[in-house]
């Protein structure tokens, strides 16, 4: 199921806004979450 598509939750409602903390570095090779499994 798409992301659009899905109806709310009482948890995702609820958020108003999200901000990206950027640490200012990319970090290593494994740094970020890549594998779309784990990602939904």
């Amino acid at each position: 199921m798409e992301m659009s598509s899905r109806p709310p939750d009482s948890f995702t409602s609820k958020i108003k806004s999200m901000v990206w903390l950027d640490g200012g570095h990319g970090g290593k090779k494994n740094t970020w979450i890549t594998d779309e499994g784990v990602l939904k």
